[in-house]
């Protein structure tokens, strides 16, 4: 389930996300939300994001380049852990202008998960 709380200050819309950004009614939900903002800039805000699936990490790069085609601003921030490690990963920092550096560094838990991620 995905709740999200809109704040607006001037020029920005800040989405606040808290549960799941994953296929399904939470991405249309999300999709809908965003697109549907009139503030030049939006905020998406991942800090109480617990999952992502490919269907949210694909909506993610869709509302980035949605955004430009608009002259738009969308910037994501205070992505949760789990988040900023699937975006490490991935190496989608560059196409949603995350910084590397927010992030901790995406370690294997186990010699067993360092396999899976090299084969």
């Amino acid at each position: 389930m995905l709740r999200i709380e809109i704040q607006r200050k001037n020029e920005t819309a800040t989405l606040y996300c808290r549960g799941r950004i994953v296929f399904g009614i939470e991405v249309e939900t999300l999709r809908s939300v965003a697109r549907l903002r009139t503030e030049p800039c939006l905020e998406i805000d991942l800090k109480n994001v617990e999952a992502v699936d490919a269907a949210g990490l694909g909506l993610f790069v869709e509302l980035q380049a949605w955004a430009r085609r608009k002259h738009r601003t969308l910037q994501f921030k205070n992505a949760s852990d789990f988040v900023g490690r699937l975006i490490t990963l991935t190496r989608l920092n560059d196409v949603l202008r995350i910084p590397l550096v927010a992030f901790p560094q995406a370690q294997p838990r186990s010699r067993f998960a360092a396999a899976c991620m090299i084969a």
